[in-house]
């Protein structure tokens, strides 16, 4: 073959082998999701919220039959409120301006229902408080003022520890002005006996009307005092005036008696007390032994009807 047409051959067979193939991708056509819409639910029906109305309000609590106390022997008006859960204003209004310093035994008090913030009326609450405090009588004091002495008894089964009396200032007008506390002197008030007290007055007063303001029982303090015996108590004038009241105390006890307290009261011919005096004895009292006493007092001898002696001490702790 001529060189020239070899060579032909040789350059179309290079360019041939040079000439790039294209390539044809074939794919499988995936089928398109068709969504169907969902049937359209049925619209629920709103809710409608339930409105309570509330019922009208009245500017009175219901009508109730009102409460009635019999005054018992001792009761004072300050006494007979605390114990109903109202105000003396209160009973003094539905009583006519009662006078506080004029109970009697046997007197029918009627007793207001009590009002609430609500403008209801409940029963007033009971006191739990079963304490006989007797009323005050006030005397002119030498130093000026009022003296004005009562008396509370224990009419429980317990002793009573912490006893505190609100007594309060009682004016021409039967009105009840200002109060102050007093605090037994016994540090223990055994069953059935009566501790006197006593309030000073700077002012004029026609009298004082007391409340308990606060007892507990004292049954777990029981065995660390000692209730003393009063035995050969006398009373009578004494030179060159006044009263005088001697006796002796006792401890009938197994331990001995320390720190001891005696009270001596003076009942005014109208009953009420009329003075009161505290002594304290020095020295220790053994089992079975006993020590005197006496104690004088400014009061004329027609003044006084009558005298009592309460005594007590502590125990001391056995071995």
């Amino acid at each position: 073959m001529h060189p020239y047409r070899q060579w032909r051959f040789l350059w179309i067979g290079l360019v041939a082998a040079c000439t790039p193939h294209t390539a044809t991708l074939i794919t499988t056509p995936v089928p398109t999701a068709i969504l169907r819409s969902l049937p359209t639910q049925p619209t629920l029906p709103t809710a409608t919220p339930l409105v309570l109305t509330s019922l009208p309000s009245t500017s009175h609590g219901p009508t109730a039959t009102p409460m009635v106390h019999t005054v018992r022997e001792g009761d004072t008006l300050l006494g007979i409120a605390g114990e109903h859960g109202v105000t003396v204003d209160a009973l003094q209004a539905v009583n006519g301006g009662l006078d506080p310093l004029s109970l009697q035994p046997g007197q029918t008090l009627v007793v207001p229902l009590v009002e609430t913030d609500h403008g209801s009326a409940v029963l007033p609450k009971p006191s739990p408080l079963p304490l006989t405090v007797s009323s005050f009588r006030c005397y002119s004091s030498p130093a000026g003022g009022h003296l004005c002495l009562g008396e509370v008894r224990n009419g429980t089964t317990d002793p009573i520890i912490n006893l505190a009396v609100q007594v309060a200032h009682v004016l021409e007008s039967s009105s009840i002005t200002t109060s102050r506390a007093v605090f037994s002197s016994l540090d223990i008030l055994w069953p059935g006996q009566s501790q006197p007290l006593a309030v000073r007055i700077a002012g004029s007063a026609r009298g004082a009307a007391p409340q308990v303001l606060s007892a507990e029982s004292g049954a777990a303090l029981a065995d660390i005092f000692a209730e003393l015996d009063v035995q050969e108590l006398s009373g009578g004038s004494r030179d060159p005036a006044g009263y005088l009241v001697s006796g002796q105390v006792f401890n009938e006890g197994e331990l001995i008696a320390s720190e001891i307290k005696v009270v001596v009261t003076l009942y005014g011919v109208d009953g009420n007390v009329r003075a009161f005096r505290q002594v304290y004895l020095t020295d220790p009292l053994p089992p079975r032994a006993g020590s005197t006493f006496r104690v004088e007092f400014l009061e004329r001898p027609e003044e006084v009807r009558r005298y009592t002696a309460v005594a007590q001490g502590r125990l001391a702790k056995s071995n």
